[in-house]
């Protein structure tokens, strides 16, 4: 059931208990109903890609003394984050190849949503989607290892332009944020986009 959004005639809220036979969260109502719609095309078109793919979420914050810009509220810090971040991958693996190490390429598809929060401050929601055979998961975020969860951290630090021990408190990642995401597999597909409604509730967007 979609129904017109009073502020942004272009979007409708959709309240229905799932999206497309897709579980949403049950505490998030309404969703934007083009949100949802462009969220699984996304994960799926991931899954025409690979059989199988690691899906990461995570938000990402600008520190609390950051000063904002025009350019913040139109969000260029996180398309360089993408940009950064795709890049990044690219060239670790082929440092790995050249190493003569078995890779196993992958492209970032990726989907991202801007929120306010009470301060008027802008953050970000973000999943990732990467070909599992190249990265198997996040990695612990805890440790500060050469993982993704490290390459995440860095690339929005860069994209701030700021020291990464200031940049990597700005990232966080949720509980089971990593999914496994197998083409066959239904009950990951439900997981993984259980998981990616939360960037699709109207509120505070």
């Amino acid at each position: 059931m979609g129904i017109r959004h009073t502020e942004n005639p272009n979007q409708s809220l959709y309240m229905n208990n799932d999206y497309m036979g897709l579980p949403l969260l049950p505490n998030c109502y309404p969703y934007l109903n083009g949100y949802l719609e462009r969220c699984r095309f996304v994960m799926l078109h991931a899954l025409t890609r690979y059989p199988c793919v690691t899906g990461i979420r995570f938000d990402l914050h600008y520190p609390a003394d950051y000063p904002l810009a025009d350019d913040d509220f139109n969000n260029l810090a996180v398309r360089r984050f993408i940009k950064i971040l795709r890049e990044r991958i690219e060239r670790d693996q082929l440092m790995a190849s050249r190493e003569g190490k078995r890779v196993h390429m992958t492209e970032l598809d990726y989907v991202w949503v801007r929120e306010f929060g009470e301060t008027h401050r802008p953050h970000y929601h973000v999943m990732i989607f990467l070909n599992n055979q190249a990265f198997m998961s996040l990695g612990n975020p805890s440790l500060d290892h050469d993982n993704m969860a490290k390459r995440i951290r860095e690339s929005w630090s860069k994209a701030l332009g700021v020291d990464y021990h200031i940049g990597k408190h700005r990232v966080h990642f949720p509980d089971h944020c990593s999914h496994c995401i197998h083409r066959y597999d239904q009950q990951s597909i439900d997981n993984a986009f259980l998981a990616l409604s939360y960037l699709c509730k109207e509120h505070s967007k």
